[in-house]
């Protein structure tokens, strides 16, 4: 499944005009097999991302009801595949995976993190890592309350030393 970040499947928002093109590129995707044991964070985040459409129930206009049914049923398999990759994410594998990612998918990246409460299994230094290497990161670590929760001894010294 792996292909340029610029090909990749990114969900923005529920009134973003670029829904329609990024659907496009996900109906390979969803007419192809679904592989059980994907290795790439990006195709996982992808398949996250793509799942997003069909919770918000945007769809392309020449999809049959037919093929929303088969594709919704194809994308509620996602979410079983994306927890397990997750899930298996802690101190040995996060710096790894993190780096990997494509920008496009960082807010996702958190977003997951939070949601599967993987933050238990990550230490505190391997965000302070995070934010030496990425500072920018700071915005999607925020946007996450269990994350901020978490992490606020790493937060807070963070901003208190960024210039």
């Amino acid at each position: 499944m792996s292909k340029p970040d610029r090909d990749r499947v990114v969900f923005h928002s529920i009134h973003d005009m670029s829904s329609g093109h990024y659907l496009s590129k996900a109906e390979p995707l969803l007419n192809s097999e679904l592989s059980e044991d994907i290795k790439d964070i990006n195709d996982i985040l992808e398949l996250y991302n793509i799942s997003l459409f069909f919770e918000k129930e945007i769809y392309l206009k020449n999809w049959s009801e037919t093929d929303i049914v088969a594709y919704k049923e194809k994308v509620n398999s996602f979410k079983t595949v994306v927890g397990k990759f997750i899930t298996n994410i802690d101190d040995s594998s996060f710096l790894s995976h993190f780096e990997n990612i494509f920008y496009g998918y960082c807010e996702s990246f958190w977003v997951l993190i939070n949601n599967y409460q993987q933050f238990k299994r990550i230490s505190p230094s391997q965000i302070e890592e995070v934010l030496n290497k990425y500072p920018h990161q700071i915005r999607y670590l925020l946007s996450q309350k269990k994350l901020v929760n978490k992490y606020k001894l790493v937060l807070c010294e963070f901003l208190k030393s960024y210039q």
